[in-house]
């Protein structure tokens, strides 16, 4: 088991610094975002004080969207110009073994990581199941339904799978139950259904697995879905444009907006869907990018990716109930 600890001399409070991202990722053990802007390399910034901490080079030709590993020892990153994830050593950038992928593939290509089985493996929309380990597939491709720009979530346990429809209207959800069978996993479409929502570009799926929350740019609010049954079961209070979601390592969902103009773009919420607050922006008219929001591994910080203005990255405090 890996811990971490981070003393600072003084309360982190809020920063704003200049970068652009196309993909972030936190790393759950460190006190470190991995950052993307599309070029080869990652940067590394800490979470509290917003430094950098260091940079991984000469990467990949242009490097897409992060995971991390649960543990926090590995960094994946999509190579979406020769169309494969390199895996990194998390801490030194290393870079350990590199898995091929059926291309071709976007240039917003996404995938997750999970454990099935306790073995640590990567999910993609349309690809079959890799095993870190060994690099070799263990599923039939991942298909059924999806046509459109799919964005893919997991169970940490890799048990559950969801994917919505990137940019429809309606929006589109998918539900998926995978089963390891001596390392070879079946990965099953429970249900598959439009939403009340439309343009969707992120989507949560919470830890045992029951609810899935689409973020989605209409209607303003956060609605969450039975897994199963693809119902909705929940409305939880937000304004307009949400285009972020995430759980936090205490179980709490989080929901960000493409927030322009609204003072608060963050919100949080318990599993029974009591509000437990808001983050404020920094200053008037900034708004995230879609699924450009993570949660420090600590739960105590938000680090989001911002179009308005430009080429930003801000690091805030959650909210403390």
């Amino acid at each position: 088991m890996r811990v971490s600890l981070w003393i600072g001399s003084s309360d982190p409070g809020n920063q704003t610094i200049d970068h652009d991202a196309v993909s972030l990722a936190a790393n759950p053990v460190e006190p470190w975002v991995y950052v993307s802007d599309g070029s080869s390399n990652i940067d590394v910034f800490n979470v509290y004080s917003g430094r950098l901490v260091r940079s991984f080079t000469g990467v990949a030709t242009s490097v897409g969207r992060l995971q991390t590993s649960s543990d926090g020892s590995e960094l994946f990153a999509v190579d979406t110009t020769n169309y494969a994830i390199v895996a990194l050593n998390a801490i030194s950038g290393r870079i350990l073994k590199l898995y091929a992928l059926a291309g071709p593939i976007s240039s917003d290509f996404n995938f997750a990581y999970a454990r099935p089985a306790g073995i640590s493996t990567l999910f993609a929309p349309g690809q079959a199941a890799i095993d870190v380990a060994t690099g070799n597939e263990v599923s039939s491709p991942l298909t059924g339904g999806f046509f459109y720009d799919p964005f893919i979530t997991s169970t940490a346990d890799g048990s559950h799978l969801a994917i919505v429809e990137r940019g429809l209207s309606p929006g589109s959800l998918y539900s998926y139950t995978v089963a390891s069978d001596h390392g070879y996993l079946t990965i099953t479409q429970v249900n598959g259904s439009a939403l009340a929502g439309s343009n969707c570009p992120d989507v949560a799926i919470s830890p045992d697995g029951s609810r899935l929350y689409p973020a989605c740019g209409w209607p303003y609010e956060f609605d969450v879905y039975d897994f199963a049954s693809l119902e909705q079961i929940q409305t939880l209070a937000a304004t307009n444009y949400p285009n972020n979601a995430e759980f936090d390592s205490d179980g709490d969902f989080v929901g960000g907006l493409d927030g322009i103009y609204n003072p608060a773009d963050v919100f949080v919420f318990d599993v029974s869907g009591h509000s437990l607050g808001t983050v404020p922006e920094i200053e008037y008219a900034q708004s995230q990018g879609d699924a450009l929001m993570q949660i420090s591994g600590d739960s105590t910080r938000v680090i989001s990716g911002m179009w308005n203005p430009g080429g930003q990255l801000m690091f805030r405090e959650m909210p403390r109930p």
